[in-house]
């Protein structure tokens, strides 16, 4: 059985809620569309590392914490 691990973004869709009130709002200050930030928040983009270190800055994302934004894992089995 191959495992396909996807990243848990609810930490990250909390903090840019409470930041930004909506994802347009964020995607607008990472100028960003909103249909690839919707596709990064749900597994189907790639964060790119300049994104997500941009992302980090706008959210006031500490150094420490940045794993637990961006790479929590959830592990499916296939």
């Amino acid at each position: 059985m191959s495992k396909r691990y996807n990243y848990d973004y609810s930490r990250l869709k909390d903090r840019i809620a409470k930041k930004y009130g909506t994802l347009t709002n964020f995607s607008a200050a990472m100028d960003c569309n909103v249909s690839t930030m919707s596709m990064r928040l749900t597994n189907r983009a790639e964060w790119p590392q300049g994104d997500i270190i941009k992302a980090k800055e706008l959210l006031r994302i500490s150094n420490r914490d940045i794993g637990a934004f961006f790479y929590t894992t959830n592990v499916q089995k296939d």
